[in-house]
């Protein structure tokens, strides 16, 4: 289930879950739970992207 209209999904397309627009506490809030068990619950079933401080550096400058 989401909130994202049909028009703007296609099969396989990569999903941003937690971001800088919606943060893990947004999410544990939608799901009713806290932010560490919007963490761990994905498990190894998903792909995951962690941006360090250097990177988030470099990006800025």
């Amino acid at each position: 289930m989401s909130d994202v209209p049909e028009q703007m999904l296609a099969l396989n397309m990569p999903v941003d879950l937690i971001g800088p627009h919606y943060s893990v506490d947004d999410a544990a809030r939608a799901a009713r739970t806290i932010g560490y068990e919007v963490l761990i619950s994905p498990g190894h079933r998903f792909h995951r992207d962690y941006i360090t401080s250097e990177i988030l550096t470099e990006k800025t400058l």
